[in-house]
């Protein structure tokens, strides 16, 4: 009985695993079509968003060009308080110190602040600068006058300044004749304020260098002259005195990369120096006898003058005293002529 009912056992768990089948199809059937109307769904949404979108696309943009006015305006706002600073007289007040009586040097606030140059007295302003640098306007009345004069070399060790001092203190020494009182400033007045002070200082006072330096850094202790400067300032004080009192070895920073550059700028210094005294003694007048001896000729024939001159034209003979004449001792030969 078993094995006749086997094949029919076989049979029903046939149609019983394809009935299975059919429905776990019929299932996935269902789930694929729930699943493409969800996309179906998802897609309608999507569009339905995008229309929306798209007409809400001009309040978008006129709420963004309103933000972007509001940031202009802000912006706008912004600039005008730091414009508003820039002009604050303490943004950039007067930074001199006083070296000497009447000789200040700074920064650029000495040239910035009309109202601390005032209050200080200084009537001459020499500005060292870049063009780059020149964040202020001169004044008219002291530029036309010939009380403000500027340089325009930058803070870099090739810059020839060495050829601008000579220049430099003269117009200080003006000043100070003048009775004023003058300011030089560079951007920091750390370097070429500190450079031009210093050959004045050595040339007009006849400090030597290493004394001016020391009264520098008695008002400034935090002046810095760049390593180019200081073989420049170095070269003046030897042209002045004859002789440097810094070595090479003690001056800062090495010159391996400017040394040409260096040498080129001492080098026309001192053809200039060689030229200008071969003019001024070309120029010179010869020394006259006069000056030269300094004897009066024209005093030799002077009716004033104690001692007279010889008349080489007289024809009258000199006085002679008769008691004298029989004691003269006569020659022979006068007698023999006939001449007494």
């Amino acid at each position: 009985m078993q094995k006749a009912n086997a094949p029919l056992g076989r049979m029903v768990t046939r149609m019983v695993t394809r009935s299975r089948q059919k429905e776990m199809c019929e299932g996935e059937e269902q789930v694929v079509e729930q699943i493409c109307q969800e996309e179906e769904e998802k897609r309608e949404s999507s569009s339905a968003m995008n229309d929306e979108t798209f007409l809400q696309v001009p309040q978008s943009d006129d709420l963004q060009q309103e933000e972007l006015r509001f940031v202009i305006v802000e912006e706008e706002v912004e600039e005008e308080d730091l414009n508003e600073n820039d002009a604050d007289p303490d943004s950039a007040k007067f930074d001199g110190c006083e070296v000497l009586l009447g000789l200040w040097f700074g920064g650029e606030g000495c040239a910035m602040d009309a109202q601390g140059r005032q209050e200080n007295g200084i009537t001459h302003v020499l500005s060292i600068l870049s063009t780059f640098e020149m964040g202020f306007v001169p004044d008219a009345e002291m530029v036309l006058t010939g009380n403000w004069k500027i340089y325009h070399r930058e803070n870099r060790p090739t810059a020839d300044m060495l050829n601008i001092l000579d220049d430099c203190v003269d117009f200080i020494n003006d000043a100070m004749t003048a009775r004023g009182r003058i300011c030089v400033h560079s951007l920091e007045g750390e370097s070429r304020s500190v450079c031009v002070c210093l050959a004045y200082l050595v040339k007009t006072l006849g400090m030597n260098l290493r004394a001016a330096v020391e009264l520098m850094k008695n008002n400034r202790p935090d002046i810095k002259l760049n390593r180019g400067f200081w073989r420049q300032i170095v070269a003046f004080e030897e042209h002045v005195h004859g002789t440097a009192s810094f070595s090479e070895e003690e001056l800062p920073g090495a010159i391996m990369f400017e040394r040409e550059d260096l040498d080129k700028i001492i080098a026309t210094f001192k053809t200039s120096k060689q030229e200008r005294h071969s003019s001024s003694s070309s120029n010179a007048e010869p020394a006259s006898p006069t000056t030269a001896t300094g004897i009066n000729l024209m005093s030799l024939g002077s009716p004033n003058s104690k001692r007279k001159a010889f008349d080489w034209h007289a024809t009258a003979e000199p006085h002679q005293d008769p008691l004298q004449e029989h004691q003269r001792i006569k020659s022979p030969r006068s007698e023999l002529a006939g001449h007494p």
